[in-house]
């Protein structure tokens, strides 16, 4: 008898999800708003200001993880507060994205117990960051000079898990 898995069976069984998990730490966005205020409007790309006031700790959950999981792993992580540092940007070609390196107690543990959990991620190095705003190529340069060595402390507020599904859940 033949034991070979048919081609679409194995592709099935080995591919890697399409659609992914993460669980954002939800900061208070009071100081984002004064930090929003210093962005011109005629800078920003049709992508505009970051509104959700968010540290990423982890993307890339595999659809099956579930809330209770994730509970599990943050359990003895505590968060308070987080400082705002080192602006910069990620180039896109077609877009700039303005970001805070984000320095806090807790977050690289965070990252590193969530990756305990079935995840890909084509980022093997954790660099906490928030996103300010995306804004039209070129125009960065005046915010990283407006904003280079400042810095702004947050109150880290929540913890939120989105499954793959799109299911958003509190982690307490």
């Amino acid at each position: 008898m033949n034991h070979i898995k048919p081609y679409r069976s194995f592709v099935l069984e080995n591919a890697k999800p399409t659609k992914f998990g993460y669980v954002k730490l939800q900061l208070d966005p009071m100081t984002m708003q004064e930090i929003h205020k210093m962005i011109s409007a005629e800078d920003l790309d049709a992508k505009g200001l970051e509104e959700d006031t968010h540290l990423t700790l982890l993307y890339g959950l595999h659809p099956g993880v579930t809330p209770e999981q994730v509970s599990e792993k943050l359990k003895d992580i505590k968060f308070s507060q987080v400082r705002l540092e080192n602006i910069s940007i990620f180039d896109q070609g077609s877009r700039e994205v303005l970001k805070f390196d984000v320095i806090g107690k807790n977050l690289i543990e965070a990252n590193s117990a969530l990756k305990e959990l079935p995840n890909t991620s084509d980022f093997p190095d954790f660099h906490p960051h928030t996103t300010i705003a995306y804004l039209k190529p070129g125009t960065s340069n005046k915010y990283l000079q407006l904003l280079k060595g400042k810095s702004f402390d947050l109150k880290a507020t929540e913890v939120f898990y989105k499954d793959a599904d799109k299911n958003i859940t509190k982690i307490k």
